[in-house]
């Protein structure tokens, strides 16, 4: 039976798969490798192997090992953390994101 999402199983045997380090988990079935455990959404990896919330105006939108990225330039979050999409980040006041408009990519400008 194949390992789900969460576990991995990196050696041929008939023993269980085995558990991702707590906040990991895989992103995919048959995972083989403990470099397979990732951070979810909204998560981002920390030295010690673990993965914390990304804080207020940043965002993650992938299963990784990085770091969360920076909201776009004069934009802040909407929420205060664990922000999983580019699009929690709101235009400051006076600026209009103008890509849902234009088919650009997003840019908070001025008004």
């Amino acid at each position: 039976m194949a390992c789900g999402i969460g576990p991995f199983k990196p050696v041929s045997s008939n023993d269980a798969c085995w558990l991702c380090a707590s906040t990991l988990t895989t992103e995919f079935n048959q995972s083989v490798s403990v470099e397979q455990c990732v951070c979810t959404l909204g998560l981002q990896f920390n030295a010690d192997g673990s993965c914390e919330a990304c804080p207020a105006n940043i965002f993650s939108i992938n299963f990784s090992r990085a770091a969360c990225e920076l909201c776009r330039a004069n934009s802040i979050s909407c929420v205060h953390d664990a922000a999983d999409d580019e699009f929690y980040c709101l235009c400051d006041t006076g600026f209009d994101d103008l890509a849902h408009i234009e088919s650009t990519a997003r840019e908070c400008e001025a008004c």
